[in-house]
């Protein structure tokens, strides 16, 4: 009887099994709908969540795909009404638009947990004990310390819990990325794969901005800007890749993309409207003229010439216009003349106004707790009444730099300058000593990466934009594989010839 029953049950045994994932999806599907109120995306993401379980189990690289292109594709301040903006990613679950649960804790921070977790146990149970090391990582490692223990003191001493969260989230992405992506990118081919995934992503950010300012008849007059700055930045970098793998490689299936969707990402990056990318690329492109041959810097600088000319003759017949064809000229003017409220838009003098209002009521409260910081949590000193464009106002200024040397002090602000310098340094070095082309534009994208940020977070609140961090922190973690990788890809020559 046992018998005859266990050979009926092994014979039926893809049927029962089919049957146990019908009924565990079925009530999951059930449980995650009701989580959820009923809300018809929430219920039907359940599948894709099983799905995404399933891959990061069994190939943890391949989660962490995932989990970087749904950080790219998904909004943290995004806009409001579209679909990338509508599954709260990044929001805390106990206020998360989607699922109401009493836990100060995000999707993604699941997820990402989700992901080390495999990896973790992919490193045990295949008695792979072998952890990438990291190049400046005592520098990290130092900048992060003196971070945590500023977090911990300004908790001690009465800092807002929830601010203090705020503050140091982002932060705290850069360092966990940084010590994570050379974790699961260890070679060319992955390396490779990470930029499909920032290329496609990038590119629906890009098409989303162009739309939105197509929709506006490509006219300022009903938004000042068709893209927020997180997305600026990730997307111009697209530029930058193109531009430096135009230096160092020779013509590949991703350039050819990106040449392609270069109209598109222009045209969206001037909707954009955000002066800061205007300097930050400036910044990068004359960075690269450090790392190419005498013999192309020449070129380089001849095509330079004829642009400068041609866009100073732009400048002088677009000095006063106050069109969308002007927009770039009057952004240009408000960047030379910053106290001229006759040189600029009314739009771009408050601006202005409100960041110097800021910057002199931070650089007060820095000279009141010059050495350690006065900590997070804790509202800056406000001797001259700014705007208050938001809820932390009182807590975040624009000015993600004197941000970070409000709250953490010279200490503070000394160390992370050294871990970005010394990043640069080496990013540098390295971009001459690699021989394959394609991990020398990793090598400038990483140091590129750096430079974006350094001009960036002077103006705009950086260090607080989770996606921007996570993106600084996995392309300097990517410095520390490539000189394994450039090994491998040479060795790979050597034994086909």
């Amino acid at each position: 009887m046992i018998t005859a029953v266990l050979h009926t049950l092994r014979s039926r045994a893809p049927q029962l099994a089919t049957i146990a994932v019908l009924i565990i999806l079925s009530a999951g599907h059930a449980f995650m709908n009701n989580l959820a109120n009923g809300n018809l995306v929430a219920g039907f993401a359940y599948p894709v969540l099983v799905a995404v379980i399933v891959v990061t189990v069994l190939r943890p690289d391949a989660g962490f795909f995932i989990l970087l292109g749904t950080v790219l594709l998904l909004d943290h301040f995004g806009w409001v009404g579209e679909l990338t903006n509508s599954f709260g990613y990044f929001v805390n679950l106990n206020v998360n638009p989607l699922f109401q649960i009493g836990a100060s804790v995000s999707p993604f921070e699941l997820h990402i947990a989700l992901v080390l977790l495999a990896w973790i146990v992919t490193m045990v149970s295949r008695r792979e004990n072998r952890v990438v090391p990291l190049m400046n990582g005592w520098a990290a490692l130092t900048a992060l310390g003196w971070i945590l223990l500023v977090a911990g003191l300004s908790l001690a001493t009465g800092g807002d819990v929830f601010v203090v969260l705020w503050e140091v989230r982002g932060l705290l992405y850069l360092f966990l990325f940084f010590f994570f992506a050379p974790q699961m990118l260890r070679t060319k081919r992955q390396l490779e794969i990470f930029f499909w995934v920032v290329i496609g992503t990038q590119a629906v950010k890009a098409l989303q901005g162009f739309m939105r300012f197509a929709g506006g008849g490509f006219s300022f007059a009903v938004r000042d800007s068709y893209m927020t700055t997180e997305d600026t930045v990730l997307v111009i970098s697209l530029v930058a890749f193109f531009v430096t793998h135009r230096i160092f490689c020779e013509n590949s299936i991703q350039r050819k993309v990106l040449r392609a969707s270069l109209p598109l990402i222009i045209v969206a990056w001037f909707g954009a409207n955000r002066r800061s990318t205007y300097v930050s690329l400036m910044v990068s492109m004359m960075a690269l003229l450090f790392f190419v041959t005498p013999e192309r810097r020449r070129t380089i600088f001849k095509a330079t010439s004829i642009g400068v000319v041609l866009f100073a003759i732009y400048l002088g017949v677009f000095w006063n216009a106050s069109g969308t064809l002007g927009l770039p000229a009057q952004q240009i003017k408000s960047i030379i003349f910053p106290d001229d409220p006759t040189m600029m838009s009314a739009r771009n003098y408050s601006s202005n106004l409100a960041r110097r209002i800021e910057n002199y009521n931070v650089s007060y409260t820095i000279r009141i707790y010059p050495i350690a910081g006065m900590g997070f949590g804790k509202p800056f000193f406000r001797p001259l009444h700014g705007f208050d464009a938001f809820g932390l106002s009182e807590y975040i200024p624009h000015n993600a730099m004197l941000w970070f040397f409000m709250r953490t002090g010279i200490i503070g602000g000394m160390l992370l300058l050294f871990f970005f310098y010394s990043h640069l340094v080496r990013a540098g070095r390295m971009i001459g000593e690699l021989r394959d082309p394609y991990l020398r534009v990793m090598g400038a994208m990483s140091l590129l990466t750096v430079l974006t940020t350094l001009v960036v977070c002077h103006v705009e609140m950086h260090f607080h934009i989770y996606r921007n961090m996570i993106m600084l922190g996995t392309w300097m973690g990517i410095l520390s594989v490539l000189p394994s990788a450039d090994e491998d890809v040479a060795h790979e020559a050597t034994t086909q010839a």
